[in-house]
């Protein structure tokens, strides 16, 4: 937790109080190789930070092709949508490719953090920024 505590301070100021309430709201899962975090065709019920291992997000294409679109590595936030209320059914997999350690919230839990903390989705819009590049590149470098 204490690493996404501290990925999380990079983008915004956060009290003890604060941290205290998002670790609270927070819990550790562990994948195996070949565990899925999303499955294609199935309600997210999770944001997860990738505190170990990588995954893969990948979709199969018309003709039945596994496409690779890019990897999650660690140290990255794995979010879903502009609202976390809705019930978000990916068109993705995102599959460990190795041994994971991720730190997950509930969208019920990742709620309450976000009407709790001032200033919580400038933190989340700046992350969510810093994703869209790093999956930017990924994509440069395929081509």
């Amino acid at each position: 937790m204490e690493e996404f505590l501290d990925f999380m301070l990079q983008f915004g100021h956060l009290n003890q109080q604060q941290l205290d309430l998002i670790a609270k709201k927070g819990e550790i899962i562990n994948l195996s190789t070949d565990d899925y975090f999303w499955e294609a065709g199935k309600q997210i019920n999770y944001v997860g930070f990738t505190t170990k291992g990588v995954l893969r997000v990948y979709y199969y294409n018309n003709q039945g092709e596994e496409i690779t679109r890019y990897f999650i590595e660690e140290h990255l936030l794995i979010l879903y949508g502009h609202d976390i209320g809705s019930n978000y059914v990916p068109s993705e997999y995102v599959q460990a490719i190795e041994n994971c350690e991720l730190v997950v919230f509930s969208k019920k839990n990742w709620r309450d953090i976000s009407e709790t903390i001032v200033g919580w989705e400038a933190i989340v819009q700046k992350i969510v920024a810093k994703l869209d590049r790093a999956v930017n590149v990924y994509h440069l470098r395929r081509m």
